[in-house]
């Protein structure tokens, strides 16, 4: 990345489904994390080195809550795909 040594790396693989690619294209990686963090939505990986294991274990449960967050609402909008409005 930088030539920094890197204490931690992460790796945060997903099992594949159609929805996988597009949650992790939904995820923006924030400024601050842009030179530990990368995405591969064809691989369906997180990856994450820092150089502090703090650091990395705030960054992971970010992302992790940011794609449970992506595939909750993906599942909530599925289940109501073809319902009509009550209005």
């Amino acid at each position: 990345m930088d030539g920094v040594l890197r204490l931690l790396k992460i790796t945060i693989s997903l099992r594949s489904d159609e929805d996988l690619p597009t949650a992790l294209n939904s995820i923006l990686i924030e400024d601050v994390d842009r030179e530990f963090v990368t995405l591969d939505p064809d691989k369906g990986q997180i990856r994450i080195e820092t150089d502090s294991f703090a650091k990395g274990r705030a960054i992971m449960n970010s992302y992790i809550y940011w794609l449970y967050t992506i595939l909750t609402t993906f599942e909530e909008l599925g289940e109501n795909v073809g319902r009509k409005g009550t209005a």
